[in-house]
């Protein structure tokens, strides 16, 4: 699941910084307060690894900086703090931090800025603060940039790492090797951040609410 989430400069969010999550929220708010934009950061997100930057930016705004905060053109920056243990045995005691950040490009309209992977042992924390990791820990990345700026996979089964000339259009997460025995994590995120947000329809359910909220008359009477 999801257990915080970070969102800097996306539509009319200029920086929320590591709010916690569980697993039932609800989000309220007056018109315009950006409830439909922190669900659509998460669909952003999900489109970035379907389809690219650019195509998730052209459905949304014809201009990259038509999607920023004040349209002021600066990088979008996403991450997801995930507790995917229930998924995954190895991922017991940990977090994920999914890092993505998409910028403007004079040449390329688009592209994906930075995109990393790393895991934190949830021990880490300070008592009270689960999503608060000193800078001095040295998690393991599982996924990001060598120090030569090539993309990398880390096998978590049988050590070293998988290389990939770097692109500044595709995600790396999304196309990460379908080998699930070595690369388990990068394969459990990709498949729980492609499933996007998923809308259900609940004028039924406020249909209910004002009739049973009516005070307590006939039913001739409610009509």
């Amino acid at each position: 699941m999801i257990a915080g989430i970070t969102v800097k400069n996306y539509k009319a969010i200029k920086f929320l910084k590591n709010l916690s999550l569980n697993r039932f929220h609800v989000l309220v708010g007056p018109n315009a307060s950006g409830k439909s934009t922190f669900l659509d950061a998460l669909q952003f997100v999900k489109d970035c690894l379907e389809h690219g930057p650019r195509k998730a930016v052209e459905k949304r705004a014809p201009e990259f900086r038509d999607l920023t905060f004040m349209k002021q053109g600066d990088p979008i920056e996403i991450e997801l703090w995930l507790d995917m243990g229930n998924v995954i045995d190895s991922q017991q005691g940990k977090l994920l931090l999914y890092r993505l950040a998409v910028a403007e490009d004079e040449q390329l309209g688009v592209r994906i800025d930075d995109e990393i992977l790393k895991e934190f042992l949830k021990k880490w924390a300070p008592a009270g603060k689960d999503l608060e990791f000193s800078p001095k820990l040295t998690p393991r990345r599982l996924l990001g940039k060598t120090s030569k700026g090539t993309d990398f996979y880390r096998r978590e089964n049988g050590g070293g790492i998988k290389t990939a000339l770097p692109s500044a259009l595709t995600s790396r997460l999304c196309p990460s090797p379908p080998d699930e025995e070595r690369y388990p994590t990068a394969n459990v995120v990709k498949d729980f951040l492609m499933q996007g947000v998923q809308y259900i329809n609940v004028v039924g359910f406020e249909i209910l609410q004002r009739w049973r909220i009516w005070p307590c008359r006939s039913p001739l009477e409610r009509l």
